[in-house]
């Protein structure tokens, strides 16, 4: 697939240049296109990060969701949220409770 407006073929933030997808928006089986001609249009690269073409403003963004997993920043943040889920179910081990609610609280955190 050609993409018509993304020019990126590296991650912006640790240049990665493996292309795992590549998409464009299809509405019934047609292309969707905007009033201005153009394609809404995604890159999606080996790391996680994702490029997306917005017509309104002409111009790539950065998805915001679909985030580099090689940057530091990422991985920091995947440390404090595992850090946090082993400090919940630590404290949950010290409550006064019966063994199956215990359980059952330590499961519902995923």
């Amino acid at each position: 697939m050609i993409l018509r407006n993304i020019k990126s073929l590296e991650c912006p933030i640790c240049g990665c240049s493996t292309i795992i997808k590549e998409e464009i928006d299809v509405f019934c089986g047609k292309v969707s296109v905007h009033c201005n001609g153009q394609r809404w249009e995604r890159r999606t690269f080996l790391c996680g990060q994702e490029i997306n073409w917005i017509p309104n403003f002409e111009r790539e963004e950065i998805h915001k969701y679909n985030i580099c997993t090689f940057n530091d920043a990422y991985k920091d943040k995947q440390r404090k949220i595992l850090a946090s889920k082993k400090a919940v179910k630590d404290f949950i081990d010290t409550l006064d409770i019966d063994e199956i609610r215990r359980s059952s609280w330590k499961g519902s955190i995923y």
